[in-house]
C-alpha cells in the first residue's frame, strides 16, 4: 500500500514538473500621436510606413498630425512624438522641458535659397548687396532661421542691410514672396522647385554646402512617452526607418505616395523625389561630429541659449533602439 502511495505521489510530481510553462503573451502595443510640420514630404517620407502597412504589420495604431506647433504639443502630452529640425527641441530641452531626441531621420540640410525673381539676384555676391533685404522665415530656431543665420555669418552680411520676418507657415512665406512682402526665404525642394517652375523665383543653390553636415529633420518623444509606452514608441521608429530604407530603393513608389496624400505634382514630382530621397536615413544614429554642430546652430537662432556643448546635447539624446 505504502508502495502505490508513493508510486502515485511520484507521478503527481513528476507531472507538476512535465506540464510546459505558457509563456506571457505580449502585452498590446499602446497607440502613438505624432505631428509632424509636414506629414508627406521627401524629408518625412518615414511616414510612408502607413501606406506600406508597416505599423498594421506591427499591431500599433499610428495618429498623424500637421501642425507648427511641435514643442508645445510633446510638452503638453498632447503627442507622443514629434519632427522638426532639432533645434526647437534642444532650445525647449534646454530651458527644462521634459522631452527627448530619439533619431535624426536625415543627416543632410538639403534646403534651397528662394529669392524673388524680380529682385534680380543670380549669386550670393549680388544678394549681399541687396540693401534693405527680407527675409522671411517660419518660427525662431526653425530650419529657415538657422540656415539663413548661417548664410549671413559665413557671407559677412551687413545686420543693418537685412530683417527677419516670421511668417509662421509656408503658404505665408509663398504668399509673402509673391506680394514682394519678403525678398526671399529657405526651404526643401518641393515649395523651391514648384516656385522656381512658376517664374516666380530663382533659386542660388542649396544651402548643405553654407551648412556642412548636420542633421536636418529630428524625432523627438515626450518623456511621459517614452517611460509609459517604450515598446510603442520603439515599434514607430522602427516602422519609420524601415519605411525610409524601402522607399529610398524604390522613387515610384515613392512618389505615388507624395502625390497621392502629399498633393506633389505628378510631372515634378520625380524630380523632386530624386533630389532629396537620398539624404534620408535608414537609421535614427546620429554622427559623432553632428552633437556640436547642433549645439552650434541653437545658440546661433536661440541668442538666450548659451555654453551649450556636444556633450549637453547628446545628454538629450535616448536611441529608440533601447527602448523596451
Amino acid at each position: 500500500m505504502f508502495k502505490v502511495s508513493a508510486l502515485i505521489t511520484l507521478l503527481s510530481v513528476s507531472f507538476v514538473y512535465l506540464v510546459p510553462t505558457q509563456a506571457t503573451a505580449a502585452e498590446p502595443l499602446l497607440p502613438v500621436r505624432a505631428l509632424f510640420t509636414q506629414i508627406y514630404g521627401v524629408p518625412s517620407i518615414g511616414n510612408g510606413a502607413a501606406d506600406l502597412g508597416i505599423w498594421d504589420k506591427a499591431d500599433l495604431k499610428v495618429t498623424l498630425t500637421q501642425g507648427s506647433t511641435v514643442v508645445a504639443g510633446l510638452v503638453t502630452d498632447s503627442v507622443d512624438i514629434a519632427w522638426s529640425a532639432p533645434m526647437p527641441f534642444i532650445a525647449a530641452i534646454a530651458q527644462g522641458a521634459k522631452i527627448k531626441l530619439i533619431g535624426s531621420t536625415s543627416n543632410v540640410f538639403d534646403q534651397y535659397i528662394i529669392v524673388r525673381k524680380d529682385l534680380n539676384v543670380k549669386n550670393l555676391a549680388e544678394l549681399r548687396r541687396v540693401k534693405n533685404l527680407k527675409v522671411g522665415i517660419t518660427s525662431t530656431a526653425s530650419s529657415g532661421n538657422f540656415g539663413v543665420a548661417k548664410l549671413a555669418k559665413k557671407n559677412s552680411w551687413n545686420p543693418k542691410n537685412y530683417s527677419i520676418l516670421t511668417l509662421g507657415s509656408l503658404d505665408n512665406l509663398r504668399a509673402a514672396l509673391s506680394r514682394g512682402t519678403i525678398d526671399m526665404f529657405t526651404w526643401s525642394a518641393g515649395a523651391a522647385f514648384a516656385l522656381r517652375d512658376s517664374g516666380a523665383a530663382n533659386l542660388l543653390g542649396n544651402l548643405q554646402y553654407v551648412v556642412g553636415p548636420i542633421p536636418f529633420g529630428m524625432l523627438a518623444a515626450s518623456e511621459t512617452a517614452i517611460k509609459d509606452k517604450p515598446a510603442s514608441i520603439k515599434a514607430f521608429c522602427n516602422g519609420y526607418f524601415s519605411a525610409q530604407t524601402i522607399l529610398k530603393k524604390d522613387p515610384a513608389a515613392a512618389t505615388k505616395i507624395l502625390v497621392a496624400k502629399g498633393g506633389l505634382d505628378p510631372i515634378k514630382g520625380p524630380e523632386i523625389v530624386n533630389s532629396g530621397l537620398k539624404f534620408q536615413a535608414n537609421n535614427g544614429k546620429i554622427a559623432e561630429s553632428a552633437w556640436q554642430a547642433m549645439a552650434d546652430a541653437t545658440m546661433l537662432t536661440v541668442p538666450d541659449i548659451k555654453n551649450l556643448t556636444a556633450q549637453d546635447v547628446k545628454n538629450m539624446f535616448v536611441s529608440c533602439d533601447s527602448l523596451k
